[in-house]
């Protein structure tokens, strides 16, 4: 459980170190092409993905399933490494918005503990479930009056003034309940 843990905070990581490096070497003209190309790997991997898992466990066994991806991160640090170059010019001053990233986090995982839980261990409306949705409430107006405040914050709500940042966000939800909503179902 500890090794799938460190897992998950390592692809994590990955994906937003995919999307920051693509802000910063495309021109914004082109990142929603790019970004289409992103999605589209996703996409394919989230078929694939679990059909070559299955095929793994029957033909050899289920640990191989975390062991299938090492020779391609190992072909992509050769090839970022080789061929990436990014800029290094840092800007002085800036300051992490660390409490903003543990609120926001926080935030997100009490939704997805709560659908794990509700059905199973205690109903879906029950005192658990209100505690569940004030825990979130609290947390997630902490989060947003963080980020208000934070000179660098980890979400800039300020965002949510342009319309077509907010659409973008309804449409971004929208289609990851497409796609993971069936599986959670």
């Amino acid at each position: 459980m500890s090794a799938r843990a460190v897992q998950g905070i390592a692809m994590g990581g990955l994906m937003a170190l995919v999307q920051s490096i693509m802000g910063s070497i495309i021109a914004p003209r082109e990142r929603g092409r790019y970004a289409g190309y992103m999605g589209a790997v996703m996409a394919v991997a989230t078929v694939s993905g679990p059909l070559l898992g299955g095929v793994i466990t029957d033909a050899l066994n289920w640990r191989w399933c975390f062991f299938v991806s090492v020779p391609l991160a190992v072909l992509a640090v050769i090839l970022l490494q080789l061929k990436l170059d990014l800029s290094t010019a840092r800007r002085a001053g800036i300051r992490s918005d660390y409490l903003g990233c543990v609120l926001v986090s926080i935030a997100a995982a009490i939704p997805m503990l709560w659908v794990t839980f509700a059905g199973s261990d205690y109903d879906w409306i029950s005192w658990q479930s209100g505690l569940f949705l004030a825990a979130f409430l609290v947390v997630a107006s902490g989060a947003v009056f963080v980020e208000l405040q934070a000179p660098e914050p980890m979400i800039p709500i300020r965002v949510l003034g342009n319309k077509t940042a907010v659409w973008m966000i309804v449409a971004s939800v929208g289609a990851g309940v497409g796609m993971f909503g069936s599986g959670v179902f």
